[in-house]
């Protein structure tokens, strides 16, 4: 017997592409991004307070560093984020050869890696070019291994 789970919306960002959700403990927040709204977003339950910061590019995912502050996928580039200035600082580029590519994805490994993954970009949703991605890490002295090529994102159908 499977019981019945209630799921509700918790917070109504009118994202364009909200994804990335991420639960970071230590603030008690719920972080997410609106890809094509270009925005990093920030709720917290306590108060219901949500923030957000705008992007100057597609933004893909945020994450939180250890040195404070967090890091995001904006455009090709890994970027610092300090969110009290909103500031944001351009830390590396990647796919630096393939100028229609964008970052779409990236989570913290268990070794304190960031992985994060590249694709092209749409031309219409859902519509890109296939094999142009690939699968990066990048360390925190900034060293970048490029581990997999010609990656088609998962949802892509056409």
């Amino acid at each position: 017997m499977m019981s019945s789970v209630k799921v509700e919306c918790v917070i109504k960002a009118g994202a364009l592409i909200g994804e990335g959700p991420l639960w970071e403990e230590s603030q008690q927040t719920l972080m997410f991004v609106d890809i094509a709204g270009q925005k990093i977003h920030r709720w917290r339950p306590t108060t219901n307070q949500s923030e957000s910061v705008e992007t100057e590019d597609f933004v893909s995912f945020v994450v939180p560093r250890v040195s404070g502050g967090y890091l995001a996928g904006m455009g090709r580039s890994i970027v610092a984020v300090e969110w009290s200035t909103q500031m944001m600082t351009s830390l590396v580029e990647l796919d630096e050869d393939k100028p229609n590519n964008r970052l779409n994805d990236g989570k913290v490994d268990p070794r304190g890696r960031l992985l994060a993954g590249t694709m092209g970009r749409e031309k219409r949703p859902a519509e890109v070019q296939r094999q142009q991605g690939s699968l990066f890490s990048v360390t925190s002295d900034l060293s970048v291994t490029k581990h997999l090529t010609q990656v088609t994102s998962p949802l892509i159908t056409r």
